[in-house]
Parts: structure tokens; C-alpha cells; sequence
């Protein structure tokens, strides 16, 4: 069947038509999903998916606003606070709508935008910021790198406050610098040059923090050298959460402690390599001190099989210890063997459940529940195993822990989240690491029975996954 969508296309209408097209199909296939219906109503209209049909009238939409909303909707559009593919279809449809405001002109990167120098450390736009904070932290920014550098370097030459900043409704105690947005956001290592060079204070609280979780060092080093000192040595440990020599070396190499947080201890709980324990160990890490719950560096490195030899010296484990080697080792059979050890173990060591979500660890999911551990093993933010698997971006440990019947919409961690939210959340920084899946992730919650999140958020592929199975989600306009 073919469908002509008319010029008043709506999405409250095109969701009751593809409800009145489930109640049909499941006359004959009861259990038939929302989002099949939906895909097969958008290819009737001649969309390959229910997320281009919904993109193509949000676009529309956005064309009957009056003109002061289509405004705010293009300069609200700066971090994740877009649905970006309605945005880059109203400009596509209305290019004009970059020249409306200053800020809309700096949010969408028009480099040929005539900006009074009087204005440039003026606050403007629906965030009353400078216009170098919109150039900073736009939607556009990654897809038109130089274009972006370009920009940051006229506003700088034009005499814009390089600490200029802007606080999202979400975090209104929690300023977000224009070097934050340059390195951490965009990851653009030329305008994170010249921000620095202008004078941008390196110790923003989250410029460093956010420039280690890309595998392109490039903002990274930068930041180093401008030696900034609060947060120099905490973001060792995010380094830490990744696989990357490289970005070690450098940051050893500026000066970062591997003992000022205990990185050693950090580094194994997060799963890194016998190399990479190596090389803190080279680097003066202490070897004797144990982490935060009393386990010694020979027993993190017994329990999860590490091939550290020389660490294991003269090690001799107890039955705590056994029983966690076997859960680390994916042996279903041997923890339950040691399932009665499990009740004796501290809160803080029957944090392994999610540790070995943290790094990843599929094959382990069968022993830790074989050997009693629960969803009320919480991690350090109080997040459930599945919430840290979320956040990982690791399906292949969502789908373990869902065959286990985890609760979908526990939200008793630190930030009033479920588990597919932190999945959203971490999918905006996680670039790069291409073993992490993300809209996979929120494909296969939604198909368990997750509840949605309250907003859409996230990356542009996590923002399209969320629509196919809720396309009624609120805009993000913060």
C-alpha cells in the first residue's frame, strides 16, 4: 500500500494512524510491536524508516512555528539540547533562519555572518551567552571542523572573552566553558589552541575530565601543557576507563601521579591490560597500596587472571578470593560451588558484578549471579550492573544481564536515572570506540520493556533509536 503524506502532516495524527495499523496487524499476529507498525506505516509514505518519516515532519513543523519559536528552536540547539536531524532539515529547508539572531548565526556556524564587534561580549539567545559560547558548542560542530576553528578564531581576533561560559537548565550550578566546548565537545585541538593562547583557564572542571575519552589525544596534550592543577591528576583515572597506551604515556609524561587517587587500583577494576598495569607500576605506581575496600593489588590481579606473574608472588588466595576468580573466569559451575562466601563478602567487594560491567565482561554474567551476587550489588554512583552496561555501551552484556531479569526501571542511583538514560547519556562522549553500540542498546532495552527516557538526548543515531519506539519523546531544549 501506498500512502501520499499531505502538506499538514502532523505527528499526533501519524501516531494514530500507525495505532489503528497495529490494532489491524494484530488481529492476525497478537504480540506484533509499536515500532514494526511504524516502520511499515513510513514506507507506505516512502520512508525507509519511522525515524526519517518523524525527522521530515518535525522539519515541517518547525516551518509552521511563528517566527520567534523557530529562532529559539536553532540557538536552544548548542550541546545535546536539539532533536538535531529536525534542525538540520529546517535550515536545509529555511537557510534564512541562520541570520535571524546572532546567536542563531553562531549556534548554526555561518562564517559568512557579519557580527558587530560591539556584540561579542554581549549575552544574547535563549541562553543569554556571548556569542563565542554558541560557536562553541554547536550541533555542527564536529561535522565542519574547520569551519568551527574558523569561527572561534574570528571571535577571538574581534576580542571575545576566551572564559566565556553557560549553564544548561539541567546544571544550573555547573558552568560549561567555551574550552570545554572546543576540546571536550567538539574536539577541535585548533580552537582549543587558540582559546588557550587567548588566555582560556585550563582548570574549567571539565575541559580535561572530557578531552581523555576520545582515542585523539590531540585536545588532551594541549590541555596538558597549559599545566592546569585542579583536576590535573583526578583525570588520570578517566584516561584509565580506556585502552590507550598512548594517552597514558602523555599523561604520565606531564606530570600526572599514578598514586595522587590510587590509579593502580583504578586501572585493574577497570579491566586494563597487563601492559597497561605495567607501565603505572614502571611509573612509580604503589604496588602495596590497596584500593578503597581493603583488597590488596595481588588480589585484584588473582582474582581477574591477570598475567602479572611478578605481582603474584608468594600470593596465597582465601575462599573470598576463589570465589570471585571463578566469577571473573566465567565459570558458572565453580561459583556456585562458593555461593554461600558470597553473603560474608563486604558491600564494597561485591562491587565486582559491576566492575566486570565496566570492562566489558559478557562471560561473566552466568558466574556472578551463579554465585549469588544481585541488582542490589550497586556501583560507587549506586548505578545496578545493568545500568554500567548501559553506560558502556557494551550489547553484548545487555543482552546477558536481560536473560537474568534485571529491573528495567530502577532509577535508585545517584542520578535519579534508569539504565537505558545512562546508555543516552554516555553516548554523546564515547566517539571513537567502536566497540560500543549504543542505539543497539536502546533497540534492544526498548524491545525488553524499558521505559523511555524523559527527554530525547544523546547522540544523533541514540536520538533516532529512541523515536522508533518513542517517537512522542520531548525535544531536548536545554
Amino acid at each position: 500500500m501506498e500512502r501520499t503524506l499531505p502538506e499538514n502532516a502532523n505527528l499526533e495524527h501519524l501516531k494514530a494512524q500507525a495505532k489503528d495499523l497495529l490494532s489491524d496487524l494484530r488481529k492476525d499476529t497478537p504480540n506484533y510491536p509499536l515500532h514494526g507498525a511504524q516502520l511499515q506505516l513510513a514506507r507506505e509514505y516512502g520512508f525507509a524508516s519511522w525515524p526519517k518519516l518523524v525527522a521530515h515532519v518535525e522539519a515541517l513543523e518547525a516551518t509552521k512555528l511563528d517566527r520567534a519559536g523557530q529562532i529559539d528552536l536553532v540557538e536552544r540547539s548548542i550541546h545535546d539540547g536539539k532533536p538535531a536531524d529536525a534542525l538540520r532539515a529546517l535550515v536545509a529547508r529555511d537557510p534564512l533562519i541562520r541570520r535571524a539572531s546572532v546567536a542563531a548565526a553562531m549556534a548554526t556556524l555561518d562564517l559568512d555572518y557579519d557580527l558587530d564587534p560591539v556584540q561579542v561580549n554581549v549575552p544574547t539567545g535563549g541562553f543569554n551567552a556571548t556569542p563565542l559560547v554558541y560557536v562553541c558548542f554547536s550541533a555542527f560542530a564536529r561535522e565542519q571542523p574547520e569551519v568551527y576553528a574558523a569561527m572561534v578564531r574570528r571571535q577571538l581576533d574581534m576580542g571575545a572573552d576566551p572564559n566565556a561560559s553557560f549553564n544548561m537548565d539541567e546544571y544550573p550550578d555547573n558552568p560549561f566553558s567555551c574550552l570545554y566546548g572546543a576540546s571536550g565537545w567538539a574536539r577541535n585541538a585548533a580552537a582549543t589552541q587558540m582559546l588557550l593562547e587567548a588566555g582560556a583557564d585550563p582548570d574549567d572542571g571539565e575541559s580535561l575530565y572530557h578531552s581523555t575519552e576520545t582515542l585523539d589525544n590531540s585536545c588532551l596534550k594541549l590541555l596538558l601543557e597549559a599545566k592546569p592543577k585542579k583536576d590535573h591528576h583526578y583525570a588520570l583515572l578517566r584516561k584509565l576507563d580506556f585502552e590507550d597506551m598512548d594517552g597514558l604515556n602523555l599523561m604520565l609524561s606531564h606530570g600526572c601521579d599514578p598514586n595522587r587517587f590510587n590509579a593502580l587500583a583504578h586501572a585493574i577494576r577497570r579491566g586494563r591490560s597487563a601492559a597497561i598495569i605495567r607501565r603505572l607500576v614502571e611509573a612509580g605506581a604503589d604496588v602495596d597500596k590497596p584500593n578503597d575496600e581493603g583488597l590488596s593489588v595481588q588480589q585484584m590481579v588473582y582474582e581477574r587472571g591477570l598475567d602479572l606473574p611478578e605481582l603474584l608472588e608468594g600470593f596465597v588466595p582465601d575462599r573470598a578470593d576463589q570465589l570471585l576468580r571463578a566469577c571473573w573466569a566465567g565459570d558458572a559451575a565453580e561459583a556456585a560451588k562458593h555461593r554461600m562466601d558470597t553473603s560474608t563478602l563486604p558491600r564494597l567487594r561485591r562491587r565486582a558484578f559491576t566492575d566486570a560491567m565496566w570492562e566489558g565482561r559478557a562471560e561473566t554474567v552466568d558466574a556472578f549471579v551463579a554465585g549469588g551476587f544481585t541488582w542490589e550489588d550497586r556501583d560507587d554512583s549506586k548505578g545496578t550492573p545493568l545500568h554500567v552496561a548501559c553506560f558502556q555501551g557494551s550489547l553484548p552484556c545487555v543482552q546477558a544481564l536481560l536473560e537474568h531479569n534485571p529491573p528495567l526501571n530502577d532509577h535508585l542511583d545517584m542520578y535519579d536515572a534508569i539504565p537505558l538514560q545512562w546508555a543516552c547519556h554516555a553516548s554523546q562522549f564515547h566517539d571513537g570506540h567502536t566497540d560500543r553500540d549504543y542505539p543497539g542498546i536502546v533497540r534492544t532495552m526498548a524491545a525488553a520493556g524499558s521505559p523511555p527516557p524523559y527527554r530525547l538526548m544523546g547522540s544523533d543515531a541514540v536520538q533516532r533509536a529512541l523515536q522508533e519506539f518513542w517517537p512522542e519523546l520531548p525535544a531536548g531544549t536545554s
